[in-house]
């Protein structure tokens, strides 16, 4: 405790009002709001930490900067002196740059291949755990092979999928831009999947990676735990279907979502990390519009190590090697730049493939609607033709599956796959098709009458 001599004795220094402690640390460390919001109503409040050259939001760290400050402020008081703080805080948008990438020993200019020293001008909130820094020389494994080599090995010597591995690292790498894709790495038995993404984890740093698996971004408290991560890596990802994707979709492109921490008021944030999964399945969703087709990417493993002698060290040793990842890092990053990502022709033919398998309503109609022969019938009415959808949905695994405007999206599809016209309006079942259509005569009395179906043209 301060004491100051008055006339001899000992006086108590004035515990200073929470206003004053306010305004004193304002001076001292430079806050922000970090949102693309003209309010900071729903934004978190940021600190720049001057140790490591990014903005943290944490409490924690807020709450010693008071006790340091004073350590006679209360506890109780930490969250009034916070509150008075954002009153005086300024909102900052948030860094977006494809050029511009955080490194752990400051900000890589990637247009002028420069380091910059890290400032509060830079506003980010997190940076990959790996220095940039020229290699001397280029390491070499315990059998005397490259990186490289062993990035072939996984890519089963196709160029163009080499190529997009390294795009992918440097996509993984910086949180602050989005080329607006997910990654899904596809492949079953021992083929380098985990040891690729092992890779990036080391290169990125295990504290800066998420973990949120596909179907757990529309989980109503997860999104928390994107909060200052360079990337997200869902390991192994359950083949659950998506009902509702839509806030993997906003991530992905980029967009403002909306974070509910449990316990604790809601807050918009806006995340560019980028958000890979793997597995031995591809998720289905109930999105099937261009835009989700438009953000997947299906990256194929398709190297059999199986009949190979186990080389752990790969993984644990040489991935892990200071100097390796600091070559891995120096060439992704003097890659040449782009765009977009790559399209091997293996990535477009496993998503044509994934198009067609997650679209379970072209799938009823190969598999059900047309074996059956309906495509053949005048008239189906929609009520049936929906009811068996429904259930063919359902026999997949797709909960509640959406069925509205499964009428009119049947005829479309229909046209597509079949040489005939056919359109929706009301029509009266053939007498001689309703067998056909309900050989068990629950629907008999209702198919008998005019319908809402889907009629096949002459």
């Amino acid at each position: 405790m301060t004491l100051k001599k008055k006339n001899g004795l000992g006086v108590k220094t004035p515990l200073p009002p929470i206003y004053t402690v306010a305004k004193e640390l304002s001076k001292i460390v430079t806050f922000t709001f970090i949102t693309k919001s003209n309010t900071p109503d729903n934004s978190l409040l940021y600190m720049y930490d001057l140790d490591e050259g990014i903005y943290t939001a944490s409490a924690d760290e807020f709450n010693v900067l008071c006790k340091t400050f004073d350590n006679r402020i209360k506890p109780n008081d930490w969250k009034q002196i916070k509150m008075m703080v954002r009153t005086m805080t300024k909102i900052s948008r948030p860094l977006e740059s494809a050029n511009l990438v955080p490194v752990q020993n400051g900000i890589l200019d990637l247009k002028n291949k420069e380091l910059l020293p890290f400032n509060p001008k830079y506003v980010i909130t997190s940076k990959i755990a790996t220095a940039y820094k020229p290699p001397k020389s280029i390491p070499k494994d315990r059998e005397g092979n490259m990186f490289d080599d062993w990035l072939n090995s996984i890519a089963c010597g196709d160029s163009e999928l080499v190529t997009l591995f390294w795009q992918i690292i440097l996509e993984a790498i910086n949180p602050n831009y989005t080329r607006n894709k997910f990654a899904i790495f596809y492949g079953d038995g021992n083929n380098g999947k985990g040891t690729f993404q092992r890779l990036l984890i080391n290169l990125i740093g295990e504290s800066n990676v998420s973990a949120l698996k596909p179907a757990q971004f529309s989980g109503k408290f997860n999104l928390e735990t994107l909060v200052g991560k360079v990337c997200n890596i869902g390991d192994e990802a359950p083949n659950d279907y998506l009902n509702n994707p839509s806030d993997l979709m906003s991530i992905t492109s980029g967009d403002t979502v909306l974070v509910n921490p449990k316990g604790r008021p809601a807050f918009e944030a806006t995340f560019k990390l980028f958000n890979i999964f793997s597995g031995n399945y591809i998720p289905n969703g109930g999105n099937k519009t261009k835009g989700w087709y438009r953000r997947i990417m299906i990256v194929p493993f398709n190297a059999d190590f199986n009949d190979q002698t186990e080389k752990p060290w790969i993984k644990n040793e040489f991935l892990a090697d200071k100097d390796v990842l600091e070559y891995v890092l120096y060439k992704t990053v003097n890659q040449e730049p782009f765009t977009h990502f790559i399209e091997p022709k293996v990535v477009k033919d496993l998503l044509e493939e994934y198009q067609e398998d997650n679209d379970y309503l072209l799938d009823f109609l190969k598999n059900e609607y047309i074996p059956k022969g309906w495509h053949e019938l005048d008239v189906v009415p929609v009520f049936l033709a929906t009811k068996r959808l429904g259930e063919y949905a359902e026999d997949m695994g797709i909960q509640k599956p959406n069925l509205y405007g499964a009428g009119k999206e049947i005829a479309r599809k229909l046209r597509n796959l079949t040489p005939n016209n056919y359109v929706v309006k009301k029509a009266r079942v053939k007498a001689g098709d309703i067998q056909v259509l309900d050989p068990n005569g629950f629907d008999k009395r209702k198919l008998s009458n005019a319908q809402r179906s889907i009629v096949k043209e002459k």
